[in-house]
């Protein structure tokens, strides 16, 4: 069972009802909504020695005091009032019993007497469940409209309840688009969670990728799913379900154009009457209709026969435009729509990043509409199959532009894809976006640069263009450490686009915290959008040192790629989980281990890149410019040796690290990327190399500017000349950007600075300020923060208790072998948890056994 979670409110309106000497609670909500469960909760709460559970159902309706069976007496005769009698004095004979009926829609009118006679006489602390929009006896009905007892409705439970229940379900190991659409169609109920997550199971539908479990999206209706829904949504005749069919079909439905094609005039009101459809108005002040619940809504389209859905989009074909979420039954049903129709149909599909639908829509058009087909492909990562379809248009800028694309994301062909931007004339605004995003992921950051802002002065330039040649102006700012003028042009061009584009300048110059909130709410959007809001949350996790977070996030990432990847970005997905495992002490580079992964501070924005527009590239869909598929590029070199050298550093080889990561840095120079250069040289100064790259790294900090680079360079600089001053100053600056690994570190050197020259007091004190830094990044494990004991930072007291408690000691065995309390024994492990930055016992002598 799962745990009891997301109605603590309710619950302690239930006791507060029975400290206030209340007559009880009516618990109103829809089916499946969890009223039961609250219901048992509340009567653990209440007296569990006093208790009383009736459970009304369908068949014990039929039979008087049906519902009270179990309570009565073998010789209870016929009579009824009785009956009623000898039930009221049992619970007289109970002061302070809890009576919980549940279901009383369903009590034959006897019972619901009682019920009521219980109520008015006080005999029991009522808890009353009932269902919403079901028909009521009376005597339940005045339970609460004569204020008997107080009414609590329950409404669904709300999406973060929901993602908890199914981080319970799944270890936390469910990918974010599966958890939204889990969310979606369970419609906040608990019993339609359960049921449906069920059904995926036993259908096989659902399928773990590196650990993470997704679901494709197909909805098999197992047995088990059809009866529970059967049982919540009980047939309302021929006339009310033909209604339900029309408007799963094509929700939302204009309630105008349902009252036209459906037979019965009255049979939409009689189905919103039963709570199976919900009127609602919508953004275009149109009242619409929608099935009420979404999984009712989704196994009616399952299991509707083809027929049926002909006859349906026969009817609704004249006066509804296909396309729309919902819309595609006209394309499995085979009904005839006209061309232009079609058109529009794949152009709204594809502006929704509904790429299945668009192509299906395009390729039922025909010729006609074969360069959308192409765009479409190519946004899905099709090349090949682009160009095929290419081979059949005719000449034109926008072919142009979409060879161009395939040539260099789908085939690497620089010199093609310039010839044929060349002969875009017409459109040379989106020819020159695309030329931008080709020079930068060619590493030639400085002319993409140029090329873009020559777009965004260009008169007349279409919106698309100016806000993707204003995401690669502001991703080559932040690669050049020119934060000010990526923040200047964020500011005039918000959306999405730029916003992929600024999370990547902040990451690169080592301000996660101020990425994190552009991150927000990352899991709208197709899968591949979705996997590049959580790659950039990997991102920024590992950027402040939290490797284990990261790596939770770069696992999903991958998942959530996996067969949405227009970009080819699973490969750096993987690379950077490679690499942020390596932060932890873990990962081995072996032979044919070639990870493209990036630097832990400023460099970890694969995500962020990768939806900018940084391995993909961009094509001209309707007016738009978006991001399209490509492999990694010469912009991620220095990002790829990088990531090498903390695989080599897991292994043990600290100076091949810090090899690779001068490397690294020489690669960012020479392709123009200072902020991705000057993380790299403090990369090799962590590894043990800080002489030899402190003075390339004062000359950066001189250029750049950024709190980042002055902090890395003042570290370094301490690391030089062991100065604990220095370490210690740049510690604070790298807490104040948030980079708590690199602070950790610089802590924990100045502390060994200290000792080394025979301060032991102030060691102690840096000591001190390390540990509370290491503890904000559990699991980190780097060659700086290994150098030192971990218990140097504990008292003698402590110190002793630690040993015997990771040594398998209990409290109490460690009070009488010490001579303490055994809650002094505990206010000491306590603390020492919080100077080592683990969390228990086991994690405390796994941390003393490495």
């Amino acid at each position: 069972m799962w745990p009891f979670l997301g109605r603590e409110p309710e619950l302690r309106a239930i006791l507060a009802a029975r400290d206030d000497r209340g007559g009880g609670v009516v618990l109103a909500g829809a089916g499946g909504v969890g009223r039961s469960r609250l219901a048992r909760e509340a009567l653990g709460r209440l007296g569990p020695a006093r208790e009383c559970w009736v459970a009304a159902t369908r068949a014990g309706a039929a039979i008087e005091f049906g519902a009270f069976v179990h309570l009565l007496p073998d010789d209870a005769g016929p009579d009824r009032l009785e009956v009623m009698r000898r039930l009221a004095r049992r619970f007289q004979e109970m002061p302070g019993a809890v009576l919980v009926v549940d279901d009383a829609h369903l009590l034959d009118p006897a019972s619901a007497a009682f019920v009521h006679h219980v109520a008015t006489r006080e005999l029991a602390f009522l808890v009353v469940t009932r269902r919403t929009g079901e028909p009521v006896c009376d005597a339940i009905a005045a339970l609460t409209k004569e204020c008997l007892l107080a009414r609590i409705d329950l409404a669904p439970l709300g999406p973060a309840v929901v993602t908890e229940l199914l981080d319970v379900h799944f270890g936390h190991w469910l990918d974010a688009v599966s958890r939204r659409e889990l969310a979606r169609l369970s419609g906040g109920h608990p019993l339609m969670l359960r049921e449906l997550l069920h059904a995926l199971q036993e259908s096989g539908t659902l399928r773990r990728v590196g650990g993470v479990w997704r679901w494709d999206g197909v909805l098999t209706v197992t047995r088990r799913l059809s009866e529970t829904l059967d049982e919540q949504f009980p047939d309302a005749g021929e006339r009310v379900r033909a209604v339900l069919e029309t408007v799963a079909c094509a929700e939302p439905v204009p309630v105008a154009v349902l009252d036209r094609v459906v037979d019965d005039a009255d049979a939409p009101a009689a189905a919103e009457q039963r709570g199976l459809v919900t009127v609602e108005t919508s953004a275009g002040g149109r009242r619409v209709a929608r099935i009420a619940h979404p999984l009712h809504g989704e196994v009616i389209r399952v299991t509707l026969s083809a027929a049926r859905a002909r006859t349906l989009w026969t009817r609704l074909s004249g006066v509804i435009e296909p396309g729309e979420p919902g819309r595609t039954w006209p394309l499995d049903a085979e009904v005839p729509i006209e061309p232009d129709r079609l058109l529009r149909a794949a152009r709204t599909a594809l502006a929704r990043h509904d790429l299945g639908t668009a192509e299906r829509f395009a390729r039922a058009r025909g010729a006609a509409a074969d360069l959308l087909l192409a765009e479409i492909l190519t946004r899905q990562g099709r090349y090949e199959d682009a160009a095929d379809v290419l081979a059949r248009c005719p000449g034109s800028a926008r072919r142009a532009i979409v060879w161009a694309v395939v040539s260099y994301w789908g085939r690497s062909d620089v010199a093609a894809a310039d010839r044929a931007l060349a002969e875009a004339t017409g459109r040379a605004e989106e020819a020159e976006v695309v030329r931008c995003w080709m020079l930068l992921l060619e590493g030639r950051v400085e002319e993409a640069d140029k090329t873009a802002k020559a777009v965004l002065r260009g008169p007349g330039c279409p919106r698309a263009c100016l806000v993707w040649a204003a995401a690669c102006v502001i991703a080559a700012a932040g690669l050049r450490g020119r934060l000010g003028e990526a923040a200047q042009t964020y500011a005039s061009f918000h959306g999405t686009p730029a916003r992929f584009a600024y999370c990547l300048a902040l990451l690169v110059n080592g301000q996660p915290c101020d990425a994190r909130p552009l991150i927000g709410q990352g899991d709208e959007g197709p899968p591949a959008v979705v996997g590049l809001w959580t790659a950039c949350r990997g991102a920024v996790a590992r950027a402040q040192g939290e490797p284990e977070t990261a790596i939770r996030a770069l696992r999903e990432a991958v998942a959530l790629l996996d067969g949405h990847d227009p970009g080819h970005l699973s490969p750096l997905c993987q690379a950077e989980l490679t690499a942020t495992t390596a932060l932890t002490g873990t990962a081995t580079l072996t032979a044919t281990t070639t990870p493209t992964a990036l630097s832990p501070a400023g460099a970890t924005a694969a995500g962020g890149v990768a939806a900018a527009g940084g391995v993909a590239g961009c094509v001209v869909a309707g007016g738009g410019v978006q991001v399209v598929g490509g492999s990694v590029r010469p912009l991620f070199r220095p990002w790829v040796e990088l990531g090498r050298a903390w695989c080599v550093a897991a292994g043990g080889d600290t100076r091949g690290a810090a090899e690779r990561a001068r490397r690294a840095a020489d690669l960012a120079r020479h392709a123009g990327q200072p902020a991705v250069e000057a993380t790299a040289l403090y990369d090799a100064a962590r590894l043990g190399q800080a002489r030899a790259v402190r003075a390339r790294l004062s000359v950066l900090a001189a250029e750049l500017r950024t709190p980042a680079t002055s902090a890395m360079t003042e570290a370094a600089n301490g690391l030089a000349r062991c100065d604990p001053g220095a370490l210690e100053r740049a510690a604070a600056a790298f807490a104040r950007l948030g980079l708590w690994l690199h602070a950790a570190e610089a802590q924990s050197a100045a502390a060994r600075s200290h000792r080394h020259t025979g301060r032991h007091a102030h060691a102690n004190r840096s000591h001190e300020k390390a540990a509370l830094l290491r503890a904000r990044c559990p699991g980190a494990l780097t060659p700086l923060l290994d150098a030192a004991s971990p218990v140097d930072v504990l008292t003698r007291r402590e110190r002793e208790v630690v040993l015997l408690a990771a040594a398998g000691h209990r409290s109490r065995e460690i009070a009488a072998r010490l001579a303490l309390s055994v809650r002094t024994v505990d206010n000491y492990l306590s603390r020492a948890y919080t100077k080592l930055g683990v969390s228990g016992r086991a994690a405390l002598a796994d941390l003393l056994a490495r």
